[in-house]
Formats: structure tokens, C-alpha cells, sequence
């Protein structure tokens, strides 16, 4: 389902599938960040191991949103050395995510669920 409504998003929510992560849920509030930062620096807001991950670069990338445009999420590989893949086809520039998008960091790095809450079109 693509995010394509007006309801507010108030977290983004994604479900770690493999990796050092694999089991454990990350819940981010959107009022609490102008984006998301991902990779192996400790200062990511989803910061991966730097020893088991070692397919994630330091700065792998960064899933981001427009104030003006609450529901579109934008995720943008940083020129990280192993590839960013979205639902296994290698990001080579920003896309727009889904709800379901299966993220992964290098071909066998760590892979993690894409999910938001509350989920847009659920006004009914």
C-alpha cells in the first residue's frame, strides 16, 4: 500500500529481520526527529553494531519527510560502499517507501520491515 493520504503519521516503526538487531522493534516518533539516520556511527538514530554489522557503512543512509507532505517517506543511500536495497533491488537514488518495504544494508546485511503508526487510510 503506498502512503498516499492525509491522516498524521505520529511513528515510524521498523521490525528488524536479520542482523545484530534481528528480533527487536525500533518505534520513532516523528515529532522528535527531522530525519532518520541509519548506519554504524553511534550517533545513528538506528545505529547497527560496528563489529557483526560490517556490511552497514558508518553513514549507510537516512529516511526522511516533509512537514508538507506528512505520509511520504523518502529513503536515500549515502554512497555507502555495500548498497542500500529496498524489497531487493538496489536504491541508486532517493524512493519513496511503502508500508511492508523490506529495507537491507549490503546484499546480506541486515534487513529490517518498514511500517508506520498510525497507518494512513485506516480513518474509516
Amino acid at each position: 500500500m503506498e502512503i498516499k493520504t492525509e491522516t498524521r503519521v505520529e511513528r515510524i516503526i521498523f521490525k528488524h529481520l536479520s542482523g545484530s538487531k534481528s528480533g527487536q522493534t525500533d518505534n520513532l516518533e516523528l515529532n522528535n526527529y527531522a530525519e532518520i539516520t541509519i548506519g554504524r556511527n553511534p550517533t545513528s538514530k538506528i545505529a547497527y553494531d560496528p563489529d557483526k554489522d560490517d556490511l552497514v557503512s558508518g553513514n549507510h543512509a537516512t529516511i526522511s519527510w516533509d512537514i508538507s507532505e506528512p505520509t511520504v517517506f523518502t529513503l536515500t543511500d549515502l554512497g555507502s560502499k555495500n548498497g542500500t536495497f529496498v524489497n531487493n533491488q538496489r536504491v541508486t537514488r532517493p524512493v519513496r517507501l511503502r508500508l511492508g518495504d523490506q529495507i537491507q544494508f549490503g546484499p546480506d546485511g541486515p534487513k529490517m520491515e518498514f511500517d508506520c503508526d498510525p497507518h494512513p487510510g485506516n480513518d474509516s
